[in-house]
């Protein structure tokens, strides 16, 4: 659930993250299965094109079903509208915006169960952290606070963290970093 809540905040801060768009992109259920997935992934690779920019080329090109299409649409209408809504507002807006515009709150809190009342705990403590958080970047001015945040919670995000005092490396898998990567 945080993961996820992450690669909705990756996407409206970046459209080009891969990786965000594959997690996202029919979560909570939109409609949008496995042969559009495809479908926009041969678009995305056949032209040297983001996952996002392959599904705004299948939607322009008339390229999708029409149930396809909306479904697409509506889910690349939402990232783009939350964007805006997001715009100059302070991280812990922008993180209880992209919660509820997502639908991730609403999916989770429809379960009664006791791991999906702790999902949205776990989301409630996310918006709590963004609230609480402050950059360390010495030059934050030029830097986006939400690419901060982002990169900041995915490295939190480590287990086995040593203590400050300690002298240690900390390894990551790739399928961990999954997500990490920025385009400039």
């Amino acid at each position: 659930e945080i993961k996820d809540a992450l690669a909705y905040m990756r996407l409206v801060s970046s459209r080009d993250s891969d990786p965000s768009f594959e997690r996202v992109v029919n979560l909570p259920p939109r409609g949008i299965g496995a042969r559009t997935l495809e479908h926009i992934r041969e678009i995305a690779r056949a032209e040297s094109l983001s996952m996002w920019q392959a599904a705004r080329a299948s939607l322009d090109r008339g390229m999708l079903s029409a149930r396809a299409s909306g479904a697409v649409g509506g889910f690349l209408e939402l990232i783009d509208r939350s964007a805006i809504e997001v715009e100059d507002r302070t991280l812990s807006v922008i993180s209880e915006c992209v919660l509820e515009k997502s639908g991730l709150m609403a999916h989770y809190q429809k379960d009664n169960s006791e791991r999906a009342q702790g999902r949205v705990e776990n989301l409630r403590e996310l918006v709590t952290a963004a609230d609480n958080f402050s950059p360390v970047e010495p030059d934050e001015e030029s830097l986006n606070v939400l690419a901060l945040f982002l990169t900041d919670a995915a490295l939190e995000a480590g287990e086995g963290r040593a203590e400050e005092w300690e002298d240690c490396v900390q390894l990551m898998s790739l399928l961990a970093a999954k997500g990490l990567e920025c385009r400039l």
